[in-house]
């Protein structure tokens, strides 16, 4: 769609006076305003006119933006009005001072706290709107706005999917939400589920797992489907997993990589079945950052190869394992770490000695211990020596 020029300041759209343009896209345009009645900032995006050229069309979009004006949370972005001008339809929505979640990232990814608070703040804003039967089928970080103060509001609600019906099938939604009528790639694409590149129909676990594309996004600053070309990411949604976190980042807590991992699987009824449910495994791994200790950091060498170094040794030690010793190695020491963490836990028979004294197992040892154990389980080389080296360095730290 080739964009029109901007409309000079000044300008009225019903009772709102033109301020200046913020952004434009395929969605349509954005344009700062005043209310004139009520003597409020707001922003007002004008759809393509192609979108709503018809008059079904029409009365679908009102509809659905009356349904998503019913929304009431801190964490969507409300809609005031919606109306038509100049043969233009325009949906008026709360002004947000502050950045997009695409802008606030930066291709880096956040510091563990903002960005667990980030994705829990995202996930009520998917329950709040999926408890009203409304799915948004294009989360992805430049739908999610971020406040000065750290609030998370999320865009567009229930546009997405009138816009996506105009052709009147969940296949155009796939094609349509990530081209333009020119062809040119828009960048949604590696945020869709299985499901909507396949054009079936979709509900909230859509939703989620294009939740779980932008948690891997803020986590490791990485899309976890990028790919050249367009078929390359829809191949990748449908056929591959995600790189391990381990080759980015290893400070994670193994109950967040067990969130994401649910979010992302490819067969719906895997993922969570709800955004209640993720909100409260997400709320609880808040409350476990909060009260324990940062996991462990990793060296520069570590994010590089994508494993746990211990230090110069440990390049020598990984060429010992040979596949296909590595998934036998580290189901073995699995196994004996299991037995060490166990006897930390419960101690020595008691004695004169240890009376009156608790036995701990260290945190940081418990959690390379779990991430360990998840991905021993994968039937792949890369997983399996990551396995062993974080099992090792399991047995280091305890």
């Amino acid at each position: 769609m080739v964009m029109k020029e901007a409309l000079p300041a000044g300008t009225l759209i019903s009772h709102y006076r033109i301020h200046s343009r913020s952004g434009a896209g395929g969605m349509g345009e954005v344009y700062l305003a005043e209310d004139m009645r009520l003597g409020r900032k707001v922003a007002i995006k004008l759809l393509p006119p192609e979108s709503v050229a018809d008059t079904q069309a029409a009365r679908r979009l009102i509809r659905e933006a009356r349904a998503a004006a019913t929304l009431d949370h801190q964490n969507i972005c409300s809609i005031y009005d919606v109306g038509e001008a100049d043969g233009r339809t325009f949906i008026v929505m709360q002004y947000i001072e502050g950045k997009t979640l695409a802008a606030r990232m930066g291709r880096k990814p956040l510091e563990m706290t903002e960005a667990i608070e980030t994705a829990l703040q995202i996930a009520h804003a998917l329950a709040e709107a999926h408890s009203h039967g409304i799915i948004h089928r294009d989360i992805k970080p430049q739908n999610i706005m971020i406040t000065e103060r750290g609030l998370v509001k999320v865009l567009d609600f229930g546009l997405a999917k009138v816009l996506a019906e105009r052709g009147g099938s969940d296949s155009d939604a796939a094609t349509d939400s990530f081209l333009t009528q020119a062809g040119v790639i828009m960048g949604t694409a590696p945020y869709m589920s299985p499901e909507q590149v396949k054009g079936e129909l979709l509900d909230g676990r859509s939703d989620i797992f294009s939740f779980g594309a932008v948690l891997y996004e803020l986590l490791t600053g990485h899309q976890p489907f990028a790919a050249k070309t367009t078929a390359e990411i829809i191949s990748a949604i449908l056929t591959s997993e995600p790189q391990a976190l381990a080759r980015h980042s290893i400070a994670v807590p193994v109950s967040l990589e067990l969130i994401l991992r649910k979010c992302l699987q490819k067969d719906r009824q895997q993922r969570y079945q709800s955004a209640v449910d993720l909100a409260s495994d997400l709320e609880t791994v808040r409350r476990e950052c909060q009260s324990g200790p940062a996991p462990a950091p990793v060296d520069s060498t570590a994010k590089t190869m994508g494993v746990v170094t211990i230090g110069q040794s440990d390049v020598a030690t990984r060429r010992l394992f040979s596949w296909p010793r590595v998934g036998l190695a580290a189901a073995a020491l699995l196994a004996v770490l299991a037995v060490l963490l166990v006897y930390r836990k419960a101690g020595p028979p008691p004695g004169p000695a240890s009376a009156g004294r608790v036995k701990s197992v260290d945190s940081a040892a418990y959690d390379f211990y779990l991430r360990g154990k998840v991905i021993s389980t994968n039937q792949n080389r890369e997983d399996n020596e990551n396995a062993i080296q974080l099992l090792r360095q399991a047995i280091i730290a305890d």
